[in-house]
């Protein structure tokens, strides 16, 4: 699936991706409250200043994924997996959940809370 696909489905109110592959999607600035991307993978994807309040990303590959300055408030990255990178500068995290999530190569230097 690609970026406009999913935004076109998201648009019509569809929030279920769980699984999809999102590999080098550009969601820049999208909109996207309450998505449900679980076990999707989103490899080199860019979230950049992306709205992903109460999103739900557990268990998806964050690996090299691009999240600076998003609001991730609310979302659940429990058990996310970043085998790799990824740059999550300026992101907010307030009430974020980040159990069991393996974050070890990611960038997140001046986060919010």
């Amino acid at each position: 699936m690609d970026s406009k696909e999913l935004i076109e489905r998201y648009n019509n109110g569809e929030t279920d991706f769980t699984g999809v592959d999102l590999r080098k999607a550009n969601l820049e600035r999208a909109y996207l409250h309450r998505i449900c991307l679980r076990n999707a993978c989103l490899k080199k994807a860019s979230l950049e200043k992306a709205d992903l309040r109460g999103a739900n990303f557990r268990g998806a590959d964050l690996t090299d994924v691009r999240m600076n300055r998003a609001s991730l408030i609310d979302a659940d990255l429990s058990e996310v997996q970043v085998k790799g990178s990824a740059e999550f500068r300026e992101a907010d995290f307030y009430r974020a959940d980040l159990t069991k999530a393996n974050l070890s190569g990611a960038d997140f230097r001046e986060i919010e809370n």
